[in-house]
Order: structure tokens, then sequence, then C-alpha cells
């Protein structure tokens, strides 16, 4: 039995033209970028200066649901050689709390990063007026 494998291309930033500051920073980066009414996720790899050099969407789903397994993660950001990541991800609902779901998977995502020496930076959940930082609530 012979498998075809997808070949993506993936376009690394040589050198970077914006540096993570804040999650409030990331949140005003990203929040034009999403859906009011579906949710999508996108990783943000960054150097050793947090400059962003890999910015890619991950997961797209309903109106209140995302389906992202942690290899839909990890696989890109070391092709594009990122020391860390950021994962940003959006609730048109209007609420930013995370859902149980949200933070099982995190804590899923945080112990994966630790085995395979890639930093989780933050996970930030957002609507168009406010977001949710997991580094700043100190969930991880």
């Amino acid at each position: 039995m012979k498998y075809k494998i997808r070949y993506e291309t993936f376009e690394v930033m040589e050198s970077p033209e914006e540096y993570i500051k804040s999650p409030e920073h990331v949140y005003d980066m990203v929040k034009k970028e999403f859906s009011p009414i579906q949710e999508s996720m996108t990783i943000i790899g960054v150097n050793i200066k947090n400059g962003v050099i890999y910015k890619k969407q991950v997961g797209l789903g309903t109106y209140n649901i995302l389906m992202c397994k942690p290899a839909d993660l990890f696989r890109p950001l070391l092709i594009a050689g990122c020391g860390a990541f950021i994962i940003v991800h959006n609730h048109p609902s209007g609420d930013v709390t995370p859902s149980k779901e949200d933070i099982i998977f995190t804590k899923k995502v945080e112990k994966a990063a630790e085995y395979i020496g890639v930093e989780l930076l933050d996970h930030i959940i957002f609507d168009s007026n406010d977001f949710y930082s997991f580094k700043k609530n100190s969930i991880i």
C-alpha cells in the first residue's frame, strides 16, 4: 500500500516585523482577523526575542465548538523552527471565559510542549471587545 503525503508550504519570516510585548498586544494584533460568527484557532510562533516568525490558522469550527489536536499545533511550529508560541482563539458568544475543554486542551498542549522543548507562552481567548489570558490568570 502506498501513501501520498500532502506537503504544505511554510512561510517563515526571516526577520520579524512584529515583536510580542504583552497579551494586550497579541489581542490587538489578531482581533480583526477572526470571524465574529465562527470559532477559529491560530498559532503565533516566535523566536528567542519574541519576534513573530510564523503565524497560521490551525483550526476552524462552528459558532460554539472548535476541534484541534495538539499535533495540529506542533507540526508547523517545529518545521518553522519556533522556540515558543502563543495560541489564540475566539469565542463568538462574547464570553471570553475559558470552557472546561479549553482548559483541558491548554494543559495537554503545555505538557506536550514541555516534552518537545517548545515553550507555550500563552493561550488567549478573545471576542471583539475583550480577551482572556491563561498566563495572566495563572492557568499556565
